[in-house]
């Protein structure tokens, strides 16, 4: 997830229970990193922190467990490129067959 997420992540219905199904990876994003790591799921994850150089590692990591990733900072904005493109989202999903359509 992005730093932008786990901000917020206290506020996910059943985030605790996510953290401990899955390792969590966090990429950091403009802005949000600062508040990511002192947001309230933080300080509950922070004991299961895994330092970045054993994320090769994450499958034998027991859950709840998280790792930071330092990446090259993009400050590109999602939301910019979703409003240039606003059909994005229709040239990515594909046909679907009678069996899965939703019943009226």
């Amino acid at each position: 997830m992005g730093a932008d997420n786990l901000a917020d992540f206290h506020r996910w219905q059943g985030w605790r229970a996510i953290a401990r199904a899955v390792p969590i990876a966090v990429f950091a994003r403009p802005r949000y990193v600062g508040t990511s790591l002192v947001a309230p799921a933080m300080g509950w994850l922070r004991a299961h922190r895994h330092a970045a150089q054993t994320a090769r590692d994450w499958p034998r990591w027991r859950c709840p467990a998280l790792v930071i990733l330092p990446i090259r900072l993009d400050p590109t904005s999602a939301t910019d490129i979703r409003a240039r493109d606003p059909d994005w989202a229709a040239r990515l999903e594909r046909p679907r067959r009678p069996s899965e359509r939703p019943p009226n």
